[in-house]
């Protein structure tokens, strides 16, 4: 009989349990859907039954059998209303009495019954940080109606992308007419406005990145706002012009006037204009403020800027008054930090926020 010598059996364990660890690691690899996926999804879905899962290989289930999966799925609910599926999966599903001659997801009055109450939760996916949940499209002029993790919703000839948290859901407005919540405070949502729906609705501060529009156009889902850098209605994109952006950069202004030019950017969600007036450290702060009053009518009320500190490369500029927003007849006052500036190549430039 051979003698093993130790340590060949000792690099054989390890080998093993390298191999093991590595196989592991490659199970847990983040793969979020693409928009050829979803593409494949919506083309092998097309026909699917009322009430029932399909998934990208077009093999349907009915809703009451379905199961949990992390792969994107459709589910085809009454009434012209598509929920696509996005590492997320139904635990619940609970339906009205209403005969099936008549779609449960119809225009009725707000005290009736609501259809589909539907619950939704992140599938174990290892794409933690993914945006988890489903787009939401309704076909047709006529009101769809359901309940979804408890938040009645109503769709008009449009469509919504929803992301999931263990005690929130965040709306993404896409496309037509949305409301959200009971029939004595509802809630309007157009194109392009956010709510995060928590114990009670709020706009997140920052705004959360909307979906990408490849995977929007996979399912064949054509936003009223482009919902991407500039910001402006789709159509606009049909002439090549309106994709210049033009910007005034901080060439030859003081201080104070390249903060009121920024500010002023900020309450339009102008983010070319704001980078263009940022330095470099503060590019992608500017563009995330940029997005903070996208789903409201913003503007600087009583604001005038003026001059704290200067040297010759760099300056702090405060400014009086506020930026004001209106979201749904609210309106609400936001006070204005004090700026750092630094001059490069002859422009004053925002740097920074000084407290």
């Amino acid at each position: 009989m051979a003698n093993h010598h130790p340590f060949a059996r000792l690099f054989a364990g390890l080998f093993i349990t390298v191999l093991m660890v590595t196989r592991a690691l490659a199970q847990q690899t983040c793969e979020a859907p693409t928009a050829d996926q979803l593409t494949a999804l919506n083309e092998a879905c097309s026909a699917s039954a009322v009430d029932t899962v399909c998934t990208q290989t077009g093999v349907t289930t009915p809703l009451d059998q379905s199961t949990a999966s992390t792969q994107p799925q459709v589910i085809r609910l009454g009434g012209d209303l598509t929920l696509t599926l996005v590492d997320s999966h139904m635990t619940a599903l609970v339906t009205t009495d209403t005969p099936r001659a008549e779609p449960p997801i119809v225009d009725q009055d707000a005290s009736a019954a609501s259809g589909y109450t539907v619950t939704l939760e992140r599938a174990q996916s290892p794409c933690a940080d993914s945006q988890a949940g489903a787009f939401i499209s309704a076909d047709g002029t006529t009101k769809q109606r359901l309940t979804l993790n408890q938040v009645p919703v109503a769709i008009t000839d449009g469509a919504l992308f929803i992301t999931l948290e263990e005690s929130s859901v965040t709306f993404f407005a896409l496309a037509g007419s949305t409301t959200l919540g009971s029939a004595d405070n509802p809630l309007t949502l157009a194109a392009g406005d956010v709510i995060l729906w928590g114990d009670e609705p709020t706009i997140p501060d920052p705004l959360p990145p909307f979906p990408a529009l490849d995977l929007m156009q996979a399912l064949a889902i054509e936003p009223d706002e482009c919902l991407v850098d500039p910001l402006m209605p789709c159509d606009a994109l049909d002439d090549t012009n309106a994709l210049v952006t033009t910007v005034v950069n901080g060439a030859g202004l003081p201080p104070q006037q390249v903060i009121f030019n920024y500010l002023s950017a900020r309450t339009v969600s102008d983010a070319a204009q704001m980078q263009a007036l940022s330095c470099a450290r503060w590019d992608s702060q500017a563009m995330l403020q940029s997005q903070s009053f996208r789903a409201m009518r913003a503007e600087l009320l009583d604001v005038a800027c003026y001059a704290v500190s200067q040297t010759e490369t760099d300056a702090a500029v405060a400014c009086d008054g506020v930026i004001q927003t209106d979201y749904n007849g609210v309106l609400r006052e936001w006070q204005l930090p004090a700026y750092a500036l630094t001059q490069e190549d002859g422009e004053w430039l925002v740097c920074g926020e000084t407290r």
